[in-house]
């Protein structure tokens, strides 16, 4: 919105961005979302545009957060004096075309790290580890238990990259976490302390939303559950 003297740009129903409004009370707006991540552009004669945000996150507005809506709908909506028109609206999906596939993406994790690995192929035999070999992302960031194992990484149906991991660190005792090798008494639970996994999605690889899930307060029945 933009009261002629600034525009504001709302992340959610509480947080919000002040811009101040070079071009008068008379614009054209340009709005790109891909997923849930906004741009947004202004123009006085449509030629030229100034950015006003670039990936913006609004995520957040969904109904776990704001009771009044029951599922996400694509709205166009006009308030207050005056006059705005809406055109150009396109809404494409986001399945990645086998033209715009240019490499194999590998998750690893290593035991000397415990850690998220990536590597990448053109041809699907040979990788080269990406980061000089070192995590793209620490497992002690990552995992309640401080370390992952066994990542895995594919490609939804929205487009969107996903990432599950085992929430575990095998040497914990020795890596100082814990006081004992496992929480709890191997003969009888296994591994003892794996009780969740990580998971994260992203749209660019880039930026990540992250998670861990412990699967044994989801219900009482997995309490005593062995390992995940």
């Amino acid at each position: 919105m933009s009261d002629g003297e600034n525009f504001i740009v709302y992340k959610n129903a509480e947080h919000n961005e002040t811009v101040p409004n070079t071009i008068g009370r008379k614009f054209k707006v340009k709005l790109l979302n891909r997923g849930n991540r906004i741009t947004m552009q202004v123009s006085r004669d449509g030629r030229h545009w100034t950015t006003l945000v670039e990936d913006l996150d609004v995520s957040g507005m969904h109904h776990n957060n704001y009771r009044g809506f029951l599922a996400l709908r694509i709205g166009l909506l006009s308030a207050g004096k005056g006059t705005a028109a809406f055109k150009e609206f396109r809404y494409k999906n986001a399945i990645p075309q086998e033209k715009d596939i240019a490499a194999y993406l590998l998750a690893y994790h290593l035991d000397e790290t415990h850690s998220l690995h990536f590597a990448l192929s053109r041809n699907g035999y040979t990788f080269t580890a990406l980061n000089n070999g070192l995590p793209v992302m620490g497992g002690d960031t990552l995992a309640r238990e401080h370390g992952i194992w066994n990542p895995h990484i594919y490609r939804g149906l929205d487009g969107a990259f996903c990432a599950v991991m085992t929430d575990l660190h095998g040497l914990g005792m020795k890596a100082g976490w814990r006081d004992t090798e496992f929480e709890r008494d191997r003969q009888e639970y296994g591994w003892g302390n794996n009780y969740g996994f990580v998971m994260m999605k992203s749209w660019d690889l880039i930026h990540w939303k992250h998670t861990a899930i412990r699967l044994d307060t989801l219900t009482p029945g997995l309490k005593e559950m062995g390992c995940a």
